[in-house]
């Protein structure tokens, strides 16, 4: 491995890591550019989908421009209405529930400190109340540029294309573009995976609280569901406002149900959703699931351990996809200049 080859790597992986403390830098850009590329990357794999049954292209935009508005308005009218509203009166209860938690602890003397647990609890959810509502102008912000973001992209990638693959010389063309198409297809793959995955386990968090009649059923769905990105730590938390809820209502045959809800949708992940779609697209040791995490969390938090897996995951595919692409240029390099020696003698 000659010297050229490890100082454009080690290039590569210093621009890799520069690039991505400027996203964390400008979180809430990072986040709004991210959701503009992940609904890009699913209407663009709707757009293959609907060409392959032999639709025209403008078939099939207006077919997704009408499911996308029709969602969108679904969305608004049945799910982050009722969302804000469910959170709105959780913030409210939230004091009479710690008043509740509070009595039931005291039951255990001086085994457990309860006046600890309960300051702590109250300083998580205040925070994560105040930081919701404090962005949520930012919040309304980005869903208005998301969508921008995501036609933006749909209306120009063939001229994207064009462009970047107009600076990448003849000899290396071909090369360039087979791994960059894996890389873009690796990195699709697995966004539209998550996002599915997720998807599916809210819709059947509130599901089964709603069947059971759990208070702020979306509320608590929605929150399990986006937990469940967390590698293990993720459904442990997810049974904490479970266990407050049913606390407040008083009744804990209510909590019973709901971790059998729980259980079953934990279930239907791990034998369907996991098996089928994650392990297809996401290749990383069990051992390594854990200290990504758990890494993730000290370094930035709670929204480390949602992002840590994605991160590595995409930052791996990015990593090997630059390796393997200086290699296949270093060998097309002594390809050429073995044969112009050739020809030369």
């Amino acid at each position: 491995m000659n010297l050229s080859f490890i100082a454009k790597f080690s290039l590569g992986l210093l621009l890799l890591a520069g690039f991505g403390a400027f996203l964390y830098k400008f979180s809430i850009f990072t986040l709004t550019l991210l959701g503009g590329i992940i609904l890009y990357f699913i209407i663009d794999q709707l757009l293959e989908y609907l060409t392959s049954k032999r639709l025209a292209t403008w078939q099939s935009y207006t077919v997704i421009f009408l499911v996308m508005h029709i969602a969108l308005v679904g969305f608004l009218l049945y799910v982050s209405l009722p969302l804000f509203t469910q959170l709105q009166a959780l913030a409210k209860q939230f004091p009479s529930m710690l008043a509740q938690f509070q009595t039931y602890l005291g039951q255990f003397g001086e085994v457990l400190p309860a006046e600890t647990i309960l300051s702590e609890l109250n300083g998580v959810f205040s925070s994560t109340i105040q930081s919701f509502f404090g962005a949520s102008g930012a919040l309304i912000t980005a869903l208005i540029t998301i969508p921008i973001i995501t036609t933006t992209l749909l209306l120009t990638k063939n001229e994207l294309h064009k462009a970047f693959f107009a600076v990448i010389p003849n000899d290396y063309y071909e090369v360039t573009m087979t791994l960059s198409h894996r890389i873009i297809s690796h990195v699709r793959d697995y966004i539209t995976v998550r996002v599915i995955e997720t998807a599916a386990m809210i819709a059947l968090y509130s599901l089964g609280f709603l069947l059971i009649g759990m208070p702020h059923a979306l509320l608590l769905g929605t929150v399990g569901g986006l937990l469940n990105i967390i590698p293990y730590l993720g459904p442990i938390i997810t049974v904490v406002p479970l266990f407050l809820v049913a606390l407040a209502e008083g009744n804990f045959a209510l909590f019973g149900m709901s971790l059998a809800v729980f259980a079953v949708a934990q279930l239907i992940d791990n034998t369907v959703l996991q098996t089928w779609l994650v392990s297809k697209y996401v290749d990383i040791h069990p051992l390594a699931v854990v200290i990504v995490t758990l890494l993730g969390g000290e370094l930035f938090g709670a929204l480390g351990l949602i992002a840590a897996i994605p991160i590595y995951v995409i930052s791996r595919i990015l990593v090997v996809g630059w390796y393997d692409v200086l290699k296949a240029i270093d060998r097309h390099e002594k390809l050429l200049a073995q044969e112009k020696h050739e020809s030369h003698a």
